[in-house]
């Protein structure tokens, strides 16, 4: 659909490779509005109307002038573009179905993500590191409502934010449950942190999903070169008994059976928790730099 557009409106994105399918996706007859309260960000990648401003009031503002127009057309409109909206999202459900569903071993990402969305509420904060956990997290989890929290990193955000993000997110809002996703590499760059959570008492739970691999690095690899280095494939780290040594109660799930009761545990406890996941290290997000080791597969 943003393909066949003739308006896009970009809102508080800085137009990067990861947020625009490597500059593929807006088609280059469409018009663009460019929103954002940092004027340097705009038109940065696309040359737009630049709207310099707080998205929520700029929004706001031209929603009172689109109400003094005729919006006959659109409104006449409004009902097939949601059956066709509605026809993509039914499509992605059933095909990831096969990967969400699955009581498989390893363990598929997308089966943590399906079951973390019926354990966490409208106030739980997610947090995602840096890399393949910030595409499970924004391609497999949904809002449910206005103002829940996804933090995740995009461009140049460093590996191994996540854990020190999701302490900082639960210091700012105590009184909410936050979760954070990493993978087993982004975790070695900040695993000592362990010890400041416990000590400062910053309940967040804590899923590693470790497959032993660092994947994106590894498909990257393989897509340019048509092979992968060593430097890819990881040591057999034990990060549950890393967290029991820093004094956080930790549990490691090899049985996709086991992932919801420890979820429901971790996101209700008052301590910090984590929950390493052996998870399939052939498991991918769908991303069209490496669609062609989908087809492969």
């Amino acid at each position: 659909m943003v393909s066949e557009a003739d308006l896009v409106v970009l809102i508080g994105t800085r137009t990067n490779q990861n947020g625009t399918d490597s500059w593929k996706q807006i088609p280059k007859g469409a018009t663009v509005i460019h929103i954002d309260v940092d004027p340097v960000e705009i038109g940065r990648t696309y040359e737009a109307l630049r709207l310099v401003g707080d998205a929520s009031e700029t929004l706001a503002a031209l929603c009172d002038h689109l109400g003094q127009l005729d919006l006959s057309a659109r409104r006449a409109s409004r009902t097939a573009v949601a059956s066709r909206i509605k026809t993509f999202w039914d499509a992605f459900e059933n095909e990831r179905e096969a990967f969400s569903l699955t009581e498989a071993i390893p363990i598929r990402p997308e089966k943590v993500m399906a079951d973390l969305q019926t354990c966490m509420t409208a106030q739980t904060t997610v947090v995602a590191d840096a890399s393949y956990s910030s595409m499970w997290v924004v391609g497999q989890l949904r809002a449910f409502a206005p103002g829940m929290r996804f933090l995740t990193p995009r461009g140049l955000a460093g590996l191994g934010w996540g854990v020190p993000l999701a302490m900082g997110a639960k210091a700012a809002r105590p009184e909410h449950p936050v979760v954070v996703v990493v993978g087993d590499g982004g975790f070695a760059h900040s695993w000592s942190e362990l010890e400041t959570m416990v000590r400062a008492n910053l309940p967040v739970t804590i899923i590693v999903l470790n497959n032993g691999i660092l994947g994106f690095q590894r498909d990257a690899e393989t897509v340019k070169f048509g092979a992968f280095t060593s430097a890819c494939t990881l040591g057999d780290v034990d990060h549950a008994m890393i967290a029991r040594a820093c004094g956080c109660e930790a549990v490691r799930i090899s049985d996709p059976a086991q992932l919801k009761p420890q979820l429901r545990y971790g996101l209700g406890s008052k301590k910090p928790f984590l929950i390493e996941v052996m998870t399939d290290p052939q498991a991918r997000p769908p991303l069209s730099l490496f669609a062609e080791l989908d087809e492969a597969a």
